[in-house]
């Protein structure tokens, strides 16, 4: 019985550590094929929306009037922005963008280092920023891309 137990462990520890290396590899192979439905299942457009907004709003400073002002006209010039560039209805935009700043070569996983128990950072060939993949209920998803990202970080 001891075996069977330490069998079943190590098969769930092994699916555990390879399946945000597939979830990368889809995500690689959607954006190599410009396959936006691929794209959309990998995608938490909710997180990904709230942290990109956190990103672009915390440099604003909050320390009197004037920076309250432009801290609520910072975030809603963000919620407006993301809404409209971070939905499944452009990804397939974005998709052509990039195809057209980054030439036609496929991407490559550059690195997939592990940010914790169910966080980890992808690099892509071609893309100076972070992918990060959390895993969620339904699965690994992008939640989050860090700009200006490296394989030391």
């Amino acid at each position: 019985m001891k075996k069977y137990i330490l069998a079943a462990f190590v098969l769930l520890s092994g699916l555990y550590i390879y399946a945000p290396y597939r979830a990368a590899g889809k995500y690689r192979d959607a954006v190599n094929a410009g396959d936006t439905a691929a794209l959309n299942t990998l995608v938490d457009y909710t997180e990904l929306r709230k942290n990109l907004r956190e990103r672009m709003t915390q440099s604003i400073p909050n320390d009197n009037r004037a920076s309250a002002t432009a801290k609520i006209l910072g975030n809603a010039f963000a919620d407006a922005m993301l809404n409209e560039l971070v939905s499944p209805d452009s990804i397939g935009k974005l998709l052509a963008i990039g195809k057209l700043v980054n030439g036609t070569e496929p991407q490559k996983i550059e690195s997939l280092t592990w940010a914790g128990i169910t966080k980890v950072r992808v690099q892509l060939s071609h893309d100076k920023s972070g992918l990060i993949f959390q895993l969620t209920n339904s699965g690994w998803k992008l939640i989050d891309r860090e700009m200006g990202f490296s394989q030391g970080q």
